[in-house]
């Protein structure tokens, strides 16, 4: 064979061997692995905004959640926009919040285990319908004029003593490990609780 007719065999693919080329030895390049998912939305409704567990430590001066905002267990959060104003606002488990924004307006409010929070904003607002301050250890009052709720629950707040005389209950309140042994008259009307069971009217007013 020629040098040009060897020079076409290897071009073409062609040669002595018959044009076979061997495979590469050894193990196969492992497949790159998949990429990671992005975090869902937590909801498709703007005026909705849920995080469990997040550690965001501020919400932003913006938000326009006016039906829910849900933080549950947010142990990082420190800080709310002032003027918040939504129909629930869910913090039970934010153990790093000392304190809540001032103008703050909601219907419920979940408060349940803030062991750091300190005090509630002189100009809260209460829209009739629950204020859940349970094991709230460090809060020594709740503040005049925030309005009325249905149902009031003070379970493990020791500090609480006594209650604003202006403060309207039109539900249930429970006092189960509170620093509150007597209640004035006027709750009378109420069903009253000590973790979640009836008290008798003569053990309490």
């Amino acid at each position: 064979m020629s040098l040009l007719q060897s020079l076409l065999a290897i071009l073409t693919g062609g040669g002595q061997d018959g044009g076979a080329r061997k495979a590469p030895t050894g193990p196969a390049p492992a497949p790159p692995p998949p990429p990671a998912p992005s975090p869902a939305p937590s909801s498709n409704n703007p005026r909705i905004f849920e995080r469990r567990g997040d550690p965001l430590v501020a919400l932003d001066d913006q938000l326009e959640a006016d039906i829910r905002v849900s933080l549950v267990d947010c142990r990082s959060l420190v800080s709310l926009p002032s003027g918040l104003r939504t129909g629930s606002l869910d913090l039970s488990g934010c153990t790093a919040i000392e304190a809540l924004p001032a103008g703050l307006d909601v219907a419920f409010l979940d408060l349940a285990g803030c062991g750091a929070l300190k005090a509630l904003p002189a100009d809260l607002r209460l829209r009739g319908g629950r204020l859940n301050v349970r094991d709230c250890t460090k809060l020594s009052a709740l503040p005049a004029g925030m309005g009325s709720v249905a149902q009031l629950d003070l379970r493990g707040c020791t500090n609480i003593r006594a209650l604003p005389d202006d403060l309207e209950v039109t539900s249930w309140i429970d006092i189960g490990g509170s620093g509150i042994d007597r209640l004035p008259a006027r709750f009378a009307h109420l069903s009253i609780r000590r973790h979640g069971e009836a008290v008798a009217a003569s053990e309490i007013f």
